[in-house]
């Protein structure tokens, strides 16, 4: 059993049901403005799943690129990068309203790949 929030439909309950949200939609500040998650393996970026994210780029080992397929209003927004790995960092290293570079970094301080990572937008 699912619920599903769609910034134009509003709610969407299991049995199909739905109810209109007022005011929210996807430029709201009580949405995701982006988010990501994708997979690095041998230099290359997968995406596993995203919403307003056109592509990933691998700049180098632990840094990448996240490209927005709408930009971001300002820079003044919250970012969280996570990933799958035990003793790593993730952090970012550039902000942009077009994209953001998520980095990891093992506790030794040298970059990582990691196998997946996650980066949201939050403004």
């Amino acid at each position: 059993m699912s619920l599903i929030l769609d910034g134009s439909n509003g709610l969407t309950f299991p049995n199909s049901t739905t109810q209109a949200v007022a005011g929210l939609t996807s430029s709201s500040t009580q949405v995701c403005q982006a988010w990501v998650r994708f997979s690095v393996s041998g230099g290359a970026c997968t995406i596993a799943g995203q919403y307003n994210v056109s592509s990933v780029s691998y700049l180098s080992t632990g840094q990448y690129q996240v490209n927005f397929t709408n930009a971001i209003t300002d820079t003044n927004y919250a970012i969280l990068v996570s990933g799958g790995e035990s003793q790593t960092n993730y952090s970012y290293q550039s902000i942009l309203t077009t994209s953001i570079q998520p980095v990891s970094r093992q506790d030794s301080g040298s970059f990582v790949n990691p196998s997946t990572m996650s980066v949201a937008i939050h403004r």
